[in-house]
């Protein structure tokens, strides 16, 4: 091989090592150009160097909407039939929810029961605050009669930083009507 091609060679490594190494110090600054005019990097800035980020990325005055599934199951024993007003729909971190359940006693005789309330994931359960609600206490039907219950209850906005929430956006919120007397 003569010394021109050699030198040639060598010119072009150089050349490529020189152009790998200025690029790697390039990237930095183009990096930081292109994140700075998007959101990207405040994402990436406070993910790794502020906990409390969501604070000034996430604003709850903003629509963060979960998505509430009611259902209603009735004992065997107990002859009531049960619907509620909306069974699916979404709901905004902290603003009041109200929801209307509607119970008939399709019997000839009084009968009294009780609600149980449960919500999944368990997760969630701390941070569904209850304004109004009919659970754990007796409710007392005459032959034929229908009532109205309201339920009104609000998500505290707290449930956002939790990991959990992230993962499932859907709650299931599920009341058992059970018969404690006649």
């Amino acid at each position: 091989m003569s010394i021109k091609k050699t030198r040639l060679i060598v010119l072009y490594c150089s050349i490529i090592i020189l152009l790998m190494i200025s690029g790697i110090y390039l990237i930095a600054p183009i990096y930081q150009f292109i994140c700075k005019n998007t959101e990207y990097f405040n994402l990436f800035w406070n993910f790794f160097f502020n906990f409390n980020f969501l604070d000034s990325y996430f604003n709850f005055k903003e629509n963060i909407i979960l998505k509430v599934n009611f259902y209603i199951n009735v004992s065997n024993d107990l002859p009531w039939a049960c619907a509620i007003d909306l069974k699916h729909g979404y709901c905004n971190i902290g603003e009041p929810i109200l929801r209307t359940i509607k119970i008939s006693n399709q019997c000839d005789k009084s009968i009294t029961a009780i609600a149980l309330v449960d919500i999944v994931p368990n997760e969630f359960k701390g941070y569904f605050n209850k304004q109004q609600c009919f659970c754990f206490e007796p409710i007392r039907l005459y032959p034929w009669e229908t009532i109205y219950l309201p339920i009104i209850f609000n998500v505290l906005p707290d449930l956002y930083y939790d990991f959990q929430f992230g993962l499932s956006k859907s709650v299931v919120i599920l009341y058992s009507f059970i018969r404690i007397g006649w």
